[in-house]
Formats: structure tokens, sequence, C-alpha cells
């Protein structure tokens, strides 16, 4: 792949653009799914290697507004997670099967909670989605 439109330093360029990390408040935001980016995961002790999905979330309100990412795992040790991101975006209904359509997400929207985690290099926290609620008939589901 290639990358455009980046432009390349040397070691004494210099440098204007600041940050634009944004710490949102834990709670409950809507969100818009993006984009999302199929890959592979090479697997660890409690994973195995498997197909994994790359999610970009819009998650805010009117005053804040991030992009975070999680990674869905396609494996059945991962399944409650994959039903969680369908049912959010109404493309499952509970306790139904449901083909996972992938390129059915970018552009649905659900809601969502948001915690502040601390990361474990360093003493800063960032934000990561830790529950994706169900739609319910009636707010756009695909079988309403």
């Amino acid at each position: 792949m290639a990358v455009t439109d980046v432009e390349l330093f040397d070691w004494d360029s210099e440098i204007e653009q600041d940050s634009e990390f944004k710490l949102l408040d834990a709670g409950d935001y809507d969100f818009t799914i993006v984009n999302f980016e199929r890959g592979q995961y090479d697997g660890s002790e409690k994973l195995p290697a498997c197909k994994m999905a790359t999610v970009s979330f819009k998650v805010g309100n009117d005053k804040d507004t991030v992009t975070l990412t999680d990674r869905f795992y396609l494996c059945s040790i991962m399944e409650w997670k994959l039903s969680q991101l369908f049912k959010s975006v109404g493309l499952k209904e509970e306790g139904k099967k449901a083909k996972m359509d992938w390129n059915a997400l970018p552009g649905k929207s659900g809601r969502c909670k948001v915690i502040q985690e601390k990361n474990q290099s360093n003493d800063n926290y960032h934000n990561k989605i830790s529950t994706l609620y169900a739609k319910k008939k009636g707010d756009g589901s695909v079988w309403d």
C-alpha cells in the first residue's frame, strides 16, 4: 500500500501541529461506524490465530468527538463481542442467528458506554468502548 500526501521531515525540520488527543468523560455516547479493516491476528495464549476486524467508531456529543478503534476476533471465544457489535447497529436480532455483514457497517450508528482506561506503559489514560448497547425495535433496526 502506497502512502501519499505525507510530508517527510529531516532531523532539523520545523514542526507546528499540536496533538488532537481528547479524553472523553466516562459515560454513554452515540457512535457512528466510520470504517473497518480486515486483518489477521497472529494468536496468543488466550486467542488462536484468526481473522480480525479493526472497527473505527466516531464517538461523542455536541461538544467533543473522538475516533476510537476496537478489534473484533472472528473465533467462537469472542462470538459474544461479534454479536454485541452487530446488535448495536441493528444487524442482528437478540437470540437469532445472523450473517456478519461487514460491508454494511460503515455509516451505521448506535449507542455505547465509554470508559477511561489507564495505559499499561505510563500513568496516562485513554478512552475505550466497554459496551455496545443493542438496538431495540423502532431504533432503525433491519427487522423493523
